[in-house]
């Protein structure tokens, strides 16, 4: 909200369209239990990665665990999803600003799952901020070559109506 109120963000209106079409399927993947793709996704990750009772109440897998959850499990049909959005939007084309600021989005989003925890101390401060921006940068690589390749998926769908979204 703070870059929109800055006007940082290029194509504002195609981004809010694209992210909200993008939150919309997956809601209804989720909602539709015998058919949803996420939560079979989830079942098979949680079956192959118990998690932790503290992991499930604080969502903090760890680097590693976020790591695979992301790009082992949900980065294909997270592309294909966000294509989709694009290409409903008719917007199979973002901004290098556009780009970045959805990028840095992503980044501030899934850290503070994976990011992980030192003792509240001197070495432990040090460590954690000596981590910080490796761990990110990784992020942002990762995030980058997955927003890529949903624009070049989307390139190559039906391109649908303006933005017309329906809230349910």
């Amino acid at each position: 909200m703070e870059r929109l109120k800055n006007n940082q963000i290029e194509e504002p209106f195609f981004v809010a369209c694209i992210t909200a079409y993008f939150i919309q399927q997956i809601s209804e993947d989720l909602q539709n239990q015998s058919k949803s793709q996420f939560r079979d996704l989830i079942t098979k990750f949680q079956s192959k990665s118990p998690l932790t009772e503290k992991q499930i109440k604080t969502s903090k897998l760890g680097l590693w665990g976020v790591f695979d959850f992301l790009i082992n499990y949900m980065s294909d049909l997270e592309d294909q999803i966000r294509a989709k959005a694009m290409a409903i939007c008719g917007q199979s084309y973002l901004t290098k600003n556009d780009k970045a600021q959805i990028i840095s989005s992503l980044v501030m989003a899934i850290y503070p799952h994976c990011k992980p925890e030192f003792p509240k101390n001197f070495i432990g401060n040090f460590l954690a901020k000596l981590l910080e921006n490796p761990i990110k940068l990784g992020i942002k690589y990762v995030s980058a070559k997955h927003i890529n390749r949903s624009i070049s998926i989307s390139q190559t769908l039906p391109i649908g109506n303006p933005c017309e979204i329906v809230i349910r």
